[in-house]
C-alpha cells in the first residue's frame, strides 16, 4: 500500500487528513481549513505537498544553537569534528600503552623480588 507519510511518521496521521480533504472537497466542512505541519528530520516532502496541495516552507534558522552528543557506555560526549576525534583517540591510546608499559614494568618487579625470595 502506497501512503504519502513513512509508515513510521504515522499511518494514523495520514488517515486523517485523508479524511479531512474528503470532508472538504465533498462540502461536508464548509468553512476553510489550515493544516500546518512541521517535521525536523521527515523526507519525501514534496510528494506529501503535492498531495495536500499545500505550500513546502523550510529553513535552517534555530534561536538557539544546535548541540551535537554521542552517548557511548553510558558517558555523553559532546560531537566533534573527525580531526577532534582522531586526537582523542590517538591521546587514549598514548595512554592506553602508557598504562600497559607500567603493568608490564610492575610484573616484571614483582617477578624479581620473588626470584630473590626464591634464593
Amino acid at each position: 500500500t502506497y501512503t504519502h507519510i513513512p509508515m513510521h511518521r504515522g499511518m494514523g496521521l495520514e488517515i486523517l487528513l485523508t479524511k479531512l480533504r474528503y470532508a472538504v472537497s465533498t462540502g461536508l466542512v464548509t468553512h476553510k481549513l489550515q493544516i500546518i505541519a512541521m517535521s525536523a528530520t521527515m523526507g519525501g516532502l514534496e510528494g506529501m505537498c503535492n498531495w495536500l496541495d499545500a505550500r513546502l516552507f523550510m529553513t535552517n534558522f534555530r534561536p538557539v544553537p544546535l548541540a551535537e552528543h554521542a552517548v557511548f557506555e553510558g558517558k555523553v560526549f559532546l560531537k566533534r569534528s573527525p580531526q577532534q576525534m582522531l586526537e582523542v583517540q590517538q591521546q587514549q591510546e598514548r595512554e592506553h600503552q602508557h598504562q600497559l608499559r607500567q603493568f608490564y614494568h610492575q610484573q616484571q618487579e614483582e617477578e624479581q623480588q620473588k626470584l630473590k625470595q626464591q634464593e
